[in-house]
């Protein structure tokens, strides 16, 4: 497990350096900018998230809920990231799709549903939810989630030189790790 965790923070060192010369001395802001290279990469890593935890739903596993829970959560990550309202779309989708009460009731619907679910075996969940914690892919999870909070702390910060930078790059890092949960679920067979 080690192992893969190194590969993975080779990756995010990797990132970086791609990224140093031309954020720190050229000063291309258009890197990380709003609805840029980043932010772009970052909805296209969360939309193939949330299908390869919905792949992993349709496995036969005990963890079935909790799989379409994350592909639900990716997909209310990518819409917070996507401002559909900038396309050419049918009035359908940004209506589902844009930031207003269209999109929050869709992703109401779709928790509430999956709270609904939880509730007809609320100790058989908890005790699952106890066990994926400390699995490969929990502990990704858990590490995605500090990073997205680093994030969130670093686009308050302005007084921190390229706090959006930080932000945007930490987001990324969260949603990769999040992509090797993903991963690592469509590819686990066996219940946890």
């Amino acid at each position: 497990m080690i192992k893969k965790h190194l590969y993975i923070y080779t990756l995010f060192l990797g990132i970086f350096a791609i990224l140093y010369h031309p954020v720190f001395i050229e000063h291309k802001a258009y890197l990380y900018d709003e609805n840029n290279l980043i932010e772009n990469i970052q909805a296209g890593v969360l939309i193939f998230n949330s299908i390869l935890f919905l792949l992993a739903a349709f496995k036969k596993r005990d963890d079935r809920l909790l799989m379409l829970f994350f592909s639900w959560l990716m997909f209310s990550f990518f819409l917070r990231e996507v401002d559909v309202e900038k396309f050419n779309l049918p009035a359908i989708i940004i209506f589902l799709g844009g930031h207003g009460i269209g999109r929050n009731s869709m992703l109401a619907i779709g928790f509430l549903t999956i709270i609904f679910f939880y509730f007809k075996k609320p100790k058989e969940y908890n005790q699952l939810f106890k066990k994926y914690a400390f699995t490969f892919e929990g502990l990704l999870i858990a590490q995605a989630a500090v990073w997205l909070f680093i994030s969130d702390f670093c686009e308050k910060s302005h007084a921190l030189a390229y706090h959006q930078y930080y932000e945007e790059l930490f987001e990324l890092y969260g949603y990769l790790l999040l992509f090797f949960a993903a991963l690592s679920a469509l590819k686990r067979e066996k219940n946890i």
